[in-house]
Formats: structure tokens, sequence, C-alpha cells
């Protein structure tokens, strides 16, 4: 005769519930992955972002030095992150409207040059490049040009520096190496071995 099949037993309310436990500890790591992968990728473009504020900073800092050393000029700093620095400070964190609300107070250049009778005056915008890439430089010479037709670039590279007003960078599609009439060749050179000391480990 043949046996009848056993009946499978059900399931205990432990092994439900450690089944259950599981499943939430899964999901739950899973959801932990997500937002470890997320915070990862956040923490990058933070690191990214500082590290070209890092260098857009000391590329300002060598122009003031060299402009102030040649004592040709009166230096002053127009920088929205200078002019409005509790704004500045949120910069990487709004987004949307917030974001270009934000863009109102970025049209500021970052310097202004007055001659030391006042009868002249230079807007001064300055970029770090690792190296000099003319479509990039034209781009920004553009843009630059919507805010202004007497705005002037200033590029900071490894290999030297570079300044045009934005008008010539267009009409041209070229930029000029910084003029000895703005500084003189072993000023340019000193503080060129100072960015690269910086910038270029």
């Amino acid at each position: 005769m043949a046996s009848r099949p056993q009946q499978q037993k059900a399931p205990s309310q432990s092994a439900v519930e450690a089944i259950r436990g599981n499943s939430y500890r899964s999901r739950k790591g899973s959801l932990a992955g997500s937002f470890l992968v997320l915070n990862i990728t956040n923490m990058d473009e933070e690191i990214d972002f500082t590290r070209r504020l890092i260098k857009g900073k000391i590329a300002e800092i060598i122009f003031e030095m060299m402009i102030r050393e040649m004592d040709r000029v009166t230096v002053l700093r127009a920088g929205y992150e200078y002019t409005h620095p509790e704004i500045a400070q949120y910069q990487q964190l709004l987004k949307g409207k917030g974001r270009e609300v934000l863009k109102f107070f970025e049209h500021n250049p970052d310097f202004l040059l007055f001659n030391k009778n006042k009868s002249s005056l230079y807007l001064v915008e300055v970029k770090y490049s690792h190296d000099l890439n003319f479509d990039r430089v034209y781009r920004i010479a553009k843009e630059e040009l919507e805010r202004s037709d007497y705005i002037w670039l200033f590029v900071a590279t490894p290999l030297g520096f570079f300044f045009s007003q934005c008008k010539d960078i267009v009409r041209t599609n070229n930029i000029q190496p910084l003029s000895p009439d703005w500084v003189l060749p072993d000023i340019q050179r000193n503080h060129l071995a100072l960015l690269n000391e910086f910038l270029c480990r």
C-alpha cells in the first residue's frame, strides 16, 4: 500500500519573522548601499568643485601680486565672493531658481584696475587652465562680452600667463601672452614658479 505523502509543515512564526527580518535587512542594506553611492558621488562632485575653486583663487592671488608689484595701477577686488561672501558660500547648494538668482551676483569681474590718475578703468576676469585651450578661452571671452565690452581676460597656465581684452580674443580667436608693459618678465617668471609650486606637483 502506497504511503501517503507527508504534509509539508507550515513555517513557524519565528521562521517567518526571521525571513522577514532578513528581507528587511537586505532591503535596508540595498538602500544603505544606494545612499552610500549617492554620498560618494556628491562627495566627488564637492571635492572636484573645491579643487577648481582653489586653483582659481591661487590664479587670482598670483595676478593680484604681480600687478601690485608693478605698482602702475590700483587693484580692487570685485568678485562677488568678496563683495557678498555670505551668498558665495551657498553657490554649490543652490539649485533651480536659486541658482539662477545667484547668477545675478556672479556678473562682477574678479578685479577692477584703475590707473594712477584714475582716467582709465579695466575690468578683469581671472581663470586658471592646465593648458591653453583656445576653444575654452574663446567661449569664456564671448560670455564675458555679454556683460561688458570692456572686460579683459587673464589666464594662468603652467607654461605662462596670457592677457587680452575679450573683444580682441573673439575677433582674432587668440589670446596674447601677458605683456611686459603690464608685468616685467622677471616678475612673471618668479610668479609662474610660485604657481607651479602650488598647482603642478
